[in-house]
Protein backbone atom coordinates (compact mmCIF):
# COMPACT_ATOMS: atom_id res chain seq x y z
CA UNK A 1 0.00 0.00 0.00
CA UNK A 2 2.96 2.27 0.62
CA UNK A 3 4.07 1.69 -2.96
CA UNK A 4 0.58 2.45 -4.30
CA UNK A 5 0.57 5.76 -2.42
CA UNK A 6 4.01 6.78 -3.69
CA UNK A 7 3.16 5.65 -7.24
CA UNK A 8 0.19 8.04 -7.27
CA UNK A 9 2.19 10.72 -5.47
CA UNK A 10 4.83 10.45 -8.21
CA UNK A 11 2.24 11.21 -10.89
CA UNK A 12 1.72 14.57 -9.18
CA UNK A 13 5.23 15.61 -8.18
CA UNK A 14 6.74 14.36 -11.45
CA UNK A 15 4.42 16.56 -13.51
CA UNK A 16 2.63 13.70 -15.27
CA UNK A 17 -0.75 15.42 -15.12
CA UNK A 18 0.56 18.41 -17.04
CA UNK A 19 2.54 16.19 -19.40
CA UNK A 20 -0.42 13.96 -20.22
CA UNK A 21 -2.60 17.02 -20.61
CA UNK A 22 -0.12 18.39 -23.15
CA UNK A 23 -0.73 15.36 -25.37
CA UNK A 24 -4.49 15.75 -24.82
CA UNK A 25 -4.83 12.69 -22.62
CA UNK A 26 -6.69 13.40 -19.40
CA UNK A 27 -7.51 11.13 -16.50
CA UNK A 28 -11.14 10.52 -17.46
CA UNK A 29 -10.14 9.43 -20.96
CA UNK A 30 -7.61 6.98 -19.58
CA UNK A 31 -10.22 5.37 -17.36
CA UNK A 32 -13.04 5.31 -19.89
CA UNK A 33 -11.29 4.50 -23.16
CA UNK A 34 -9.49 1.35 -24.22
CA UNK A 35 -5.91 1.81 -25.37
CA UNK A 36 -6.97 0.92 -28.91
CA UNK A 37 -9.00 4.13 -29.06
CA UNK A 38 -5.95 6.30 -28.36
CA UNK A 39 -3.23 7.43 -30.69
CA UNK A 40 0.18 5.67 -30.50
CA UNK A 41 1.65 8.87 -29.02
CA UNK A 42 -0.98 8.96 -26.29
CA UNK A 43 -0.50 5.30 -25.46
CA UNK A 44 3.27 5.78 -25.31
CA UNK A 45 2.94 8.89 -23.13
CA UNK A 46 0.75 7.08 -20.65
CA UNK A 47 2.97 3.98 -20.64
CA UNK A 48 6.10 6.03 -19.91
CA UNK A 49 4.30 8.00 -17.20
CA UNK A 50 3.28 4.74 -15.52
CA UNK A 51 6.84 3.41 -15.75
CA UNK A 52 8.13 6.64 -14.27
CA UNK A 53 5.61 6.48 -11.41
CA UNK A 54 6.62 2.87 -10.73
CA UNK A 55 10.28 3.93 -10.71
CA UNK A 56 9.74 6.66 -8.14
CA UNK A 57 7.16 4.66 -6.20
CA UNK A 58 9.64 1.84 -5.72
CA UNK A 59 12.46 4.19 -4.72
CA UNK A 60 10.35 6.18 -2.27
CA UNK A 61 9.03 2.99 -0.65
CA UNK A 62 12.53 1.98 0.50
CA UNK A 63 12.40 3.99 3.76
CA UNK A 64 9.20 2.16 4.75
CA UNK A 65 10.95 -1.20 4.33
CA UNK A 66 13.95 0.17 6.21
CA UNK A 67 11.68 1.29 9.05
CA UNK A 68 10.36 -2.28 9.25
CA UNK A 69 13.94 -3.53 9.46
CA UNK A 70 14.67 -1.04 12.24
CA UNK A 71 11.63 -2.26 14.16
CA UNK A 72 12.56 -5.92 13.71
CA UNK A 73 16.16 -5.56 14.85
CA UNK A 74 15.39 -3.36 17.86
CA UNK A 75 16.54 -5.09 21.03
CA UNK A 76 17.65 -8.13 19.03
CA UNK A 77 21.07 -9.75 19.12
CA UNK A 78 23.23 -8.00 16.54
CA UNK A 79 24.03 -11.38 15.00
CA UNK A 80 20.35 -11.70 14.09
CA UNK A 81 20.17 -8.34 12.30
CA UNK A 82 21.08 -9.57 8.77
CA UNK A 83 18.59 -12.47 8.91
CA UNK A 84 15.80 -10.21 10.19
CA UNK A 85 16.57 -7.65 7.49
CA UNK A 86 16.40 -10.37 4.86
CA UNK A 87 12.96 -11.40 6.16
CA UNK A 88 11.66 -7.83 5.83
CA UNK A 89 13.06 -7.44 2.31
CA UNK A 90 11.73 -10.84 1.22
CA UNK A 91 8.32 -9.87 2.59
CA UNK A 92 8.44 -6.70 0.47
CA UNK A 93 9.15 -8.88 -2.58
CA UNK A 94 6.27 -11.19 -1.67
CA UNK A 95 3.89 -8.23 -1.31
CA UNK A 96 5.04 -6.73 -4.62
CA UNK A 97 4.46 -9.97 -6.52
CA UNK A 98 0.98 -10.45 -5.05
CA UNK A 99 0.03 -6.79 -5.59
CA UNK A 100 0.83 -6.78 -9.30
CA UNK A 101 -0.76 -10.17 -9.90
CA UNK A 102 -3.96 -8.96 -8.21
CA UNK A 103 -3.89 -5.74 -10.24
CA UNK A 104 -3.34 -7.72 -13.42
CA UNK A 105 -6.16 -10.14 -12.66
CA UNK A 106 -8.72 -7.43 -11.92
CA UNK A 107 -7.87 -4.92 -14.65
CA UNK A 108 -8.45 -4.88 -18.38
CA UNK A 109 -5.52 -5.89 -20.60
CA UNK A 110 -4.03 -2.63 -21.85
CA UNK A 111 -0.93 -1.24 -23.50
CA UNK A 112 -1.06 1.70 -21.10
CA UNK A 113 0.81 -0.22 -18.39
CA UNK A 114 3.84 -2.52 -18.47
CA UNK A 115 3.15 -6.22 -17.77
CA UNK A 116 3.31 -7.19 -14.10
CA UNK A 117 6.69 -8.91 -14.46
CA UNK A 118 8.23 -5.65 -15.72
CA UNK A 119 6.53 -3.54 -13.06
CA UNK A 120 7.83 -5.92 -10.38
CA UNK A 121 11.34 -5.61 -11.81
CA UNK A 122 11.15 -1.81 -11.84
CA UNK A 123 9.99 -1.68 -8.24
CA UNK A 124 12.57 -4.24 -7.11
CA UNK A 125 15.43 -2.36 -8.76
CA UNK A 126 14.45 1.05 -7.45
CA UNK A 127 13.59 -0.11 -3.95
CA UNK A 128 16.94 -1.87 -3.72
CA UNK A 129 18.74 1.30 -4.80
CA UNK A 130 16.97 3.11 -1.96
CA UNK A 131 17.76 0.37 0.56
CA UNK A 132 21.42 0.29 -0.42
CA UNK A 133 21.63 4.07 0.05
CA UNK A 134 20.09 3.75 3.51
CA UNK A 135 22.46 0.92 4.38
CA UNK A 136 25.48 3.02 3.39
CA UNK A 137 24.28 5.88 5.60
CA UNK A 138 23.50 3.90 8.74
CA UNK A 139 25.56 0.71 8.42
CA UNK A 140 23.27 -1.07 10.87
CA UNK A 141 23.77 -4.29 8.92
CA UNK A 142 27.44 -3.85 8.12
CA UNK A 143 28.23 -4.85 4.55
CA UNK A 144 24.98 -4.73 2.56
CA UNK A 145 23.64 -8.13 1.53
CA UNK A 146 22.35 -8.75 -1.99
CA UNK A 147 19.09 -6.89 -1.45
CA UNK A 148 17.75 -7.48 -4.95
CA UNK A 149 18.35 -11.24 -4.84
CA UNK A 150 16.52 -11.42 -1.49
CA UNK A 151 13.62 -9.34 -2.85
CA UNK A 152 13.32 -11.56 -5.93
CA UNK A 153 13.47 -14.69 -3.77
CA UNK A 154 10.58 -13.25 -1.77
CA UNK A 155 8.57 -12.80 -4.95
CA UNK A 156 8.59 -16.55 -5.67
CA UNK A 157 6.11 -17.54 -2.92
CA UNK A 158 4.00 -14.51 -3.89
CA UNK A 159 3.69 -15.84 -7.43
CA UNK A 160 2.95 -19.31 -6.06
CA UNK A 161 0.16 -17.88 -3.92
CA UNK A 162 -1.22 -16.08 -6.97
CA UNK A 163 -1.30 -19.37 -8.86
CA UNK A 164 -3.00 -21.09 -5.92
CA UNK A 165 -5.63 -18.33 -5.88
CA UNK A 166 -5.98 -18.76 -9.65
CA UNK A 167 -5.29 -15.12 -10.34
CA UNK A 168 -5.18 -14.43 -14.06
CA UNK A 169 -1.78 -13.97 -15.63
CA UNK A 170 -1.22 -12.42 -19.04
CA UNK A 171 0.28 -14.78 -21.59
CA UNK A 172 3.52 -12.92 -22.26
CA UNK A 173 7.13 -13.79 -22.93
CA UNK A 174 8.58 -12.50 -19.66
CA UNK A 175 12.17 -12.62 -20.89
CA UNK A 176 11.29 -10.64 -24.02
CA UNK A 177 9.29 -8.14 -21.98
CA UNK A 178 12.21 -7.48 -19.63
CA UNK A 179 14.67 -7.24 -22.53
CA UNK A 180 12.41 -4.71 -24.25
CA UNK A 181 12.18 -2.73 -21.03
CA UNK A 182 15.95 -2.60 -20.64
CA UNK A 183 16.66 -1.78 -24.29
CA UNK A 184 13.78 0.55 -25.20
CA UNK A 185 11.70 1.66 -22.25
CA UNK A 186 14.27 2.30 -19.51
CA UNK A 187 16.21 4.85 -21.62
CA UNK A 188 12.92 6.50 -22.58
CA UNK A 189 11.88 6.78 -18.94
CA UNK A 190 15.23 8.35 -18.09
CA UNK A 191 14.80 10.81 -20.97
CA UNK A 192 11.33 11.65 -19.70
CA UNK A 193 12.91 13.83 -17.00
CA UNK A 194 13.95 16.36 -19.65
CA UNK A 195 10.51 16.29 -21.27
CA UNK A 196 8.81 16.81 -17.92
CA UNK A 197 10.79 19.89 -16.85
CA UNK A 198 8.23 22.43 -18.15
CA UNK A 199 5.45 20.63 -16.30
CA UNK A 200 7.11 20.12 -12.93
CA UNK A 201 5.65 22.21 -10.08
Amino acid sequence: MTFVFFHEFAHVFRGHLGYLGSVKLDGDEVLEMAASALSPAQVRARYLAECDADTWGGYLSAPAVWQTIDTLIERQDIRQHPALAEEAIALAGFASAVLFRIMESTGRPTALYPPHVVRSAIVATQMMIGLEELERKSRILGAAPSFQAIFIAGMAPGNELAKHLRLAEAAIDAQAAVETWLKVDAPAVNALTEILKPFLP
